[in-house]
């Protein structure tokens, strides 16, 4: 939640990786995935009748009914797994807090 305006980019950039990676092993503990197709970005796809229309966003000039054939930009993404920890509040029912205030004491 900090303000990042005042740092410059090589900051913000060389935190960003770090923040990236704890990101990643958080999600991999919370969420398994896998890709949408298994085929190459950049090669030809056809979507036939009844594909799984959620599963594929359509760009560029879309017209008519499937099959629709072009190019796959990106792979997708779909959830095969989502697991988080319960959540404990305390018997006030207050939540715990994110991240606690920290006090250096002298």
């Amino acid at each position: 939640m900090d303000d990042v305006t005042s740092y410059s980019d090589a900051q913000v950039g060389a935190a960003a990786r770090v923040v990236h990676q704890g990101c990643q092993t958080v999600m991999k503990e919370a969420l398994s995935v896998e890709s949408v197709t298994n085929s190459a970005e950049n090669s030809n796809i056809t979507l036939e009748p009844g594909y799984a229309v959620g599963d594929y966003r359509l760009v560029g000039k879309v017209t008519g009914q499937p099959p629709y054939t072009g190019v796959l930009r990106h792979k997708g993404w779909r959830a095969t797994a989502f697991k988080l920890p319960r959540m404990v509040a305390a018997k006030d029912g207050a939540l715990p807090p994110i991240a606690p205030a920290q006090v250096e004491l002298k």
